[in-house]
């Protein structure tokens, strides 16, 4: 077929070269993916910090409807709709379930801005990470178990 002669190994000063420069190249790799998890981390917490700030100014905008509306609306509607011929109670209910609907509505905004605070992608990706290293692991105690066992 063709000369399948072995060829011969490089010089040694030639491979420790070429066997630091791949683990340079490793190293670099790491880094770089640690530099780029880190800015990851950072923008996202830098999101979190931003919706956990209009969550809570949301929050704050529904307690403070919630009590401004109780007292004004209660007072004047309650007034108007007893003068205009509703019993007490009526005049009582309908400020009072306007109030509450309204300040529902800005509770529940402010908890899907609050969402935003979960750290969703930083997450994603050390999950990401971790399994591509277990699968890795996984890998090289499988390759060392194989070559642990004595040929028959």
């Amino acid at each position: 077929m063709g000369d399948s002669e072995p060829s011969s190994p490089p010089p040694l000063g030639e491979a420790a070269r070429s066997v630091y420069d791949a683990a340079r190249a490793f190293a670099g790799a790491g880094g770089s993916a640690t530099t780029t998890l880190r800015r990851l981390l950072l923008a996202d917490l830098a999101l979190a910090r931003t919706a956990a700030t209009q969550g809570a100014l949301l929050f704050a905008a529904a307690a403070v409807l919630a009590f401004t509306g109780w007292v004004l609306l209660t007072a004047l509607a309650v007034w108007g709709l007893h003068a205009a011929g509703l019993g007490w109670g009526a005049a009582l209910a309908l400020p009072a379930l306007a109030d509450l609907l309204l300040a529902a509505l800005l509770a529940w905004r402010a908890l899907a801005v609050l969402r935003l605070a979960d750290l969703q992608t930083t997450r994603q990706q050390l999950a990401s990470l971790v399994g591509d290293a277990r699968t890795l692991v996984a890998a090289g105690l499988a390759r060392a178990d194989v070559a642990a066992e004595p040929d028959p």
